[in-house]
């Protein structure tokens, strides 16, 4: 988030830290701050309008993500099928 939003660590203290969505999403709908969370996670708090979506422009949250198993461990192929996919490859 500080990289996407170019501020200095520490800029600006969180107001609370939180282990799981379900805590920040609560959190959220009892006033407590705003937070940046997945559209997948909130889907419907957004949809039954418990929570709303704030749009922000030109804010890039992507991340890189690892897919990481067992060494020389042979992939089932549904797995295998997603790291071609992830990879951008024929799935």
């Amino acid at each position: 988030m500080e990289r996407a939003l170019g501020v200095r660590r520490n800029a600006a203290a969180p107001a609370l830290q939180l282990s799981s969505n379900a805590a920040v999403k609560v959190a959220v709908e009892a006033g407590v701050a705003p937070a940046v969370l997945s559209g997948l996670a909130v889907a419907a708090e957004l949809r039954e309008g418990r929570l709303v979506e704030v749009p922000v422009a030109n804010l890039d949250l992507r991340r890189p993500l690892r897919a990481v198993w067992r060494g020389r461990t042979r992939l089932a192929e549904p797995a295998a099928r997603l790291i071609r996919i992830a990879r951008g490859s024929a799935a």
